[in-house]
């Protein structure tokens, strides 16, 4: 796996703490960082081909991001939501709670995801509107519904 991009930024929260929060891609630039302090939303985009045949005939593609968040926080959480073009891909988020001075939380999608949110994405018209981009979306959560890493058995197809 090679690194595509890293993204260091400084996000306010609204209590005035600054956080820094690294994000590197595995398979593309990283684009149009945004956080928006009062949802405590992580959001940025990196380009994608969202065309299915070609996703389907491609033998091997994993979309693989990292979000590092400090601990001590309200950003670090335990679990997290997310979404890619607005379609929830909290069941492909991934926690690791190995590192005592920051949360990691993985995006992880195999090509079976990749290709059911293509075809939501075209089914939804959403092709023109995400100007050929994939756009990943977080939120700390309250509810335990991201993965953690000490649970994950065997990731194939990494």
């Amino acid at each position: 796996m090679s690194v595509g991009s890293t993204l260091n930024q400084q996000v306010s929260l609204s209590d005035g703490k600054q956080v820094p929060i690294e994000i590197i891609s595995y398979y593309d630039d990283i684009k149009d960082f945004k956080f928006d302090p009062t949802k405590k939303q992580i959001q940025f985009a990196m380009p994608f081909n969202w065309n299915t045949t070609r996703l389907e005939d491609q033998k091997q593609i994993m979309v693989h991001q990292e979000v590092s968040i400090p601990k001590g926080n309200s950003l670090a959480s335990q679990s997290y939501t997310g979404e890619i073009n607005g379609i929830d891909v909290t069941k492909n988020l991934v926690v690791d709670p190995s590192n005592s001075s920051k949360n990691i939380v993985h995006f992880m999608l195999l090509k079976p995801e990749i290709i059911q949110i293509a075809k939501e994405v075209n089914d939804n018209g959403q092709i023109s509107a995400s100007n050929g981009l994939m756009e990943f979306s977080l939120v700390p959560s309250t509810n335990a519904t991201s993965s953690s890493m000490s649970g994950m058995t065997n990731m194939t197809g990494m």
